[in-house]
C-alpha cells in the first residue's frame, strides 16, 4: 500500500483517538465526574481558568475540530474527492499551532501536565505530521 492509499486510514484512526479523547474530558466537565488521572497535573489544568473558552471547555472545540477531520475523510473515502482529504488536512494546521500554545501553558504557566491533554496533543501533532505531504504538495 501506498502512503497516499494509506493516508486517509491513519487520519481516520488518529481523528477517532483524539474524539474520544476530547469526548471524555467534555463530558468530565459537564457531568462533574473524577477523571481518573495516573499522573497528578490533570486536575490542576482542566479546573484552570485556561480550560475554557468563550465560556465552553477547550475540549468541546477539540471534539468539534476532530469530528470535522473525521467527517472530512469519510468524505473523501465515499466520494473520493481530494478536496475532502485536502480541507481535513488544512484544519491540521490551526489545530497544530493551538496544541503548541496549550502545551506551553501547561509547562510554563499553569505548571502542571494533563495525561489527556498530552494525548490529545500527540494525535494532533501525528495529524499534522501525516497531512504535512499532502499540504506541500497542494500548496505547490
Amino acid at each position: 500500500m501506498s502512503f497516499k492509499s494509506l493516508l486517509p486510514f491513519l487520519l481516520l484512526s488518529l481523528a477517532i483517538l483524539g474524539f474520544l479523547d476530547a469526548v471524555y474530558l467534555t463530558a468530565q466537565h459537564y457531568l462533574g465526574f473524577t477523571l481518573f488521572c495516573p499522573i497528578t497535573g490533570c486536575s490542576a489544568v482542566l479546573k484552570s481558568s485556561y480550560a475554557i473558552f468563550l465560556g465552553f471547555p477547550i475540549a468541546l472545540f477539540g471534539a468539534l475540530y476532530y469530528l470535522a477531520i473525521l467527517l472530512g475523510v469519510i468524505a473523501y473515502l465515499d466520494t473520493k474527492k481530494e478536496i475532502f482529504l485536502f480541507g481535513s488536512a488544512l484544519l491540521t494546521l490551526p489545530g497544530f499551532l493551538i496544541t503548541i500554545g496549550l502545551i506551553y501553558l501547561q509547562l510554563f504557566v499553569i505548571n502542571s501536565i494533563c495525561l489527556y491533554c498530552l494525548i490529545s496533543a500527540v494525535t494532533t501533532t501525528g495529524l499534522f505530521g501525516l497531512s504535512l505531504p499532502l499540504l506541500l504538495r497542494r500548496i505547490r
